[in-house]
């Protein structure tokens, strides 16, 4: 009968999980429909005696002072979850307050005590409002409201995800195959094998996760262009993403410039860090020693700060996918590389929200400009179209478009809108089969040549000039891009807007 109950809420949870995860229990790749059925039975254990992460926080935070900061709530919550992950309480009351001691210790968590002025005294009275939680639960035999049981199935689904560089050469990480031939001599031999048991120790170790996830020994080679579109939401799913780094520091390790892993930062919830031996990077924080940056609780580590260097004008507490956020990404991908030159279009389709054909072998240029057109289509964001570059840096599919990821401008820009034409104003971009934008635009002869004409945008907050893109007009209300143009002399806002067509 609990299988058939919430069986709705298990497979929306598990269908939001990668479609295989490492078992750390039968050192295997298990498909989704297994992980239904692992959750389904550790929760009909659970039912035993219902106890959910969020009473015993509660039962807790109740017995300490008004002015104890709501993040120290948060980050009690992170011991109290690893602690059940560890010692469900199904498996012995005794082993169960143990084990959230041993989570609590102020020996293990001086940084967290005094960040948020608990005083370690308090421990004791904290763990006996747990026992005399138990003793309730015990005598009221109630059964657990909906959002509980939502909860206890996220704990028991929860899963670990990495975030890394491969190998440079790449033959030394573990494959999906490799996985399924975990004892095998050639694949104990691999780094990558080395790189899987440093990940399982310490995702066991101090979150309690028994599932966890890597790119490279996860997927089957015939999903990877399906899982490609799916990775921010796996990322973003995940309980914890550690970050394994080639090197002992974030600035300067490769972690840094790759294309994958830019996605892989913007969607993890709550991130760790950790150096080339696995040792956890130190951290001026008030995180204690769970994470380095956690959106719940919404304060950043000094590891964290650096991060800020990489991610440019994103921020990464705030972040969602989406096109409204494509410029910032672009941006932000200028010094990142990918060993496949469509990667660099391919690792961001997630991130912006955006679904667009895997087309490996396409070239990176073609598929540049797909991703392109599909921001301005979704999105209509008119500053994707400000760029200045060599000659040779617009795409050859439209002029108007950049083959470059370091040409966009940076500031505020205001996109000109007229009030006076503002009813007739289409803001829609399209791009027919040919690769020819049509878009609506406001144009200015500047020149005595009759063939330039000034397709103005708008104009940087910091700046009075009006910036715009300076077009060759072609016979048939056809045009094509010459450069990116900025005008200082006053201009007549009389003519209305006009639909025009630029290849």
């Amino acid at each position: 009968m609990l299988t058939v109950r919430y069986s709705a809420d298990i497979n929306s949870y598990v269908d939001q999980c990668p479609i295989h995860l490492f078992d750390t229990q039968t050192n295997r790749n298990i498909p989704r429909s297994e992980l239904k059925d692992n959750i389904s039975a550790a929760l009909r254990r659970w039912m035993e005696l219902p106890l959910t992460c969020s009473e015993i926080v509660e039962a807790m935070f109740t017995l300490l002072p008004h002015y104890i900061q709501s993040g120290f709530k948060g980050m009690l919550r992170a011991y109290i979850y690893t602690a059940m992950a560890k010692s469900p309480l199904v498996d012995g009351e005794a082993c169960f307050i143990s084990a959230i001691r041993g989570e609590l210790l102020p020996s293990r968590n001086r940084n967290l005590y005094t960040q948020y002025h608990v005083h370690s005294s308090w421990l004791d009275p904290m763990i006996q409002a747990v026992q005399d939680l138990i003793e309730r639960k015990r005598a009221q035999a109630s059964r657990p409201s909906h959002q509980e049981v939502r909860e206890q199935i996220a704990m028991l689904g929860q899963y670990a995800i990495l975030s890394h560089c491969w190998d440079q050469d790449n033959s030394q990480e573990l494959i999906f195959d490799d996985v399924a031939h975990i004892s095998d001599p050639r694949v104990l031999a691999k780094s990558g094998f080395s790189k899987l048991q440093g990940f399982t120790k310490v995702v066991k170790s101090r979150y309690g996760c028994r599932y966890l996830w890597m790119d490279t020994a996860c997927i089957e080679e015939t999903d990877r262009e399906y899982s490609i579109p799916l990775m921010f939401g796996w990322y973003r799913h995940a309980y914890i993403c550690v970050v394994y780094l080639s090197t002992s520091a974030i600035l300067g390790d490769r972690w840094v410039t790759r294309g994958w892993t830019l996605q892989e930062l913007l969607a993890a919830d709550k991130i760790v860090f950790f150096t080339n031996s696995w040792v956890r990077l130190k951290a001026e924080d008030v995180l204690g020693s769970k994470f380095h940056a956690c959106r719940e609780i919404l304060s950043y580590s000094s590891v964290y700060e650096q991060l800020k260097e990489i991610i440019g004008y994103l921020d990464w507490a705030a972040y969602q996918p989406g096109v409204d956020q494509a410029l910032d990404v672009l941006f932000a991908m200028r010094a990142r590389e990918t060993t496949k030159p469509e990667d660099r279009v391919y690792s961001l389709l997630s991130s912006l929200n955006i679904s667009i054909s895997i087309e490996y072998g396409e070239g990176f240029e073609r598929a540049f400009y797909r991703l392109q057109a599909e921001i301005l289509i979704q999105g209509q964001d008119r500053r994707l179209l400000l760029w200045k570059g060599w000659k040779g840096w617009e795409s050859s599919y439209n002029s108007m478009l950049s083959n470059h990821f370091d040409s966009w401008l940076s500031g505020d820009f205001e996109e000109y809108r007229s009030s006076k034409y503002s009813s007739s104003f289409d803001p829609t971009i399209t791009f027919d089969s040919n690769n020819v934008m049509r878009i609506m635009v406001f144009l200015y002869r500047l020149y005595s040549s009759p063939s330039h004409v000034f397709m103005l945008l708008g104009r940087y907050t910091h700046s009075s000039s009006y910036v715009g893109i300076l077009l060759w007009e072609f016979p048939g209300n056809i045009y094509r891009r010459i450069g990116y143009k900025e005008h200082n002399s006053r201009i007549s806002f009389d003519k209305p807007p006009e639909w025009i067509y630029i290849k």
